[in-house]
């Protein structure tokens, strides 16, 4: 259960994004941003626990490749991050965000 806990936000992010019948793409950055405060909120629990050791390490990957709290959402270049993959929201996907009803 331990475990599942720390899962939970991306199952449930996940089912979310697939969705057919109606626009996801303005819920991504919404979506993300509930992922990092989640995992903040369990790498910062009081003992050391598995869920809690889950918790930073997928909090520091997160950050790694989505960006970390304090850096702007919107950056007008593609960034790139470990093995050359995209860091952090494509600038077409913030764009897209602003403009669905």
């Amino acid at each position: 259960d331990e475990i599942r806990s720390v899962l939970i936000p991306f199952k449930n992010t996940q089912k979310f994004l697939e969705g057919e019948k109606y626009v996801t793409s303005s819920m991504v950055i919404p979506c993300l941003k509930d992922i990092r405060n989640k995992l903040t909120i369990l790498s910062q629990q009081g003992e050391e626990t598995a869920s809690k050791t889950l918790a930073t390490k997928l909090l520091l990957d997160f950050e790694e490749r989505w960006g970390t709290s304090n850096e702007p959402v919107f950056n007008e270049n593609v960034r790139r991050g470990g093995k050359t993959r995209q860091a952090g929201i494509h600038p077409a996907l913030v764009i897209a965000h602003f403009l669905d009803p």
